[in-house]
């Protein structure tokens, strides 16, 4: 089923066909293991920054990174965030998306050899969403060398992956 790109009028194939995934799971990708425990968390924002989000969920308040640049939900409002639970030997992460396409993407960049979570935090917000999907599509690695810490060949390898 093709995702919709939220006002873009752009239909783009599933993520696993751009990306080449398997099925959905739990995987290890580069030095982090994807863990699907979270799908979402739907609450009341209790504090917020341009990189971080807690969201109050049942009295327990959930610590998310999120995409630079991108809209939050306004403190004290209540929101559903889209999350990736990332977890390493020294860590645990929740990552947090109001956008459902925008978490898909994060997923999908994960699955490119070389990029972690922090870079691919890292090229959303150095890139809008609909200016990834088009040079995604047409192959084209440029714009993601504006991305902090992405080179041309990393760049070169979002698009091949």
């Amino acid at each position: 089923m093709p995702v919709r790109i939220a006002g873009s009028g752009t239909n783009l194939p599933p993520i696993a066909q751009l990306s080449g995934a398997a099925t959905p799971g739990a995987r290890t990708s580069g030095n982090h293991k994807e863990t699907r425990v979270y799908e979402y968390l739907e609450g009341t924002v209790v504090e917020r920054n341009a990189a971080h989000l807690v969201i109050d969920v049942g009295g327990v308040g959930y610590s998310l990174r999120t995409p630079l640049g991108r809209p939050l939900p306004e403190l004290g409002s209540r929101a559903r965030i889209w999350t990736h639970f990332v977890v390493r030997e020294d860590a645990q992460t929740l990552y947090g998306f109001t956008q459902l396409e925008d978490r898909d993407l994060f997923r999908m960049l994960l699955r490119v050899r070389g990029v972690g979570p922090g870079m691919a935090l890292a090229v959303q917000s150095g890139l809008d969403r609909e200016d990834m999907v088009q040079a995604l599509m047409a192959k084209d690695p440029v714009p993601f060398t504006r991305a902090k810490g992405v080179g041309k060949k990393t760049a070169e390898q979002i698009v091949l992956d």
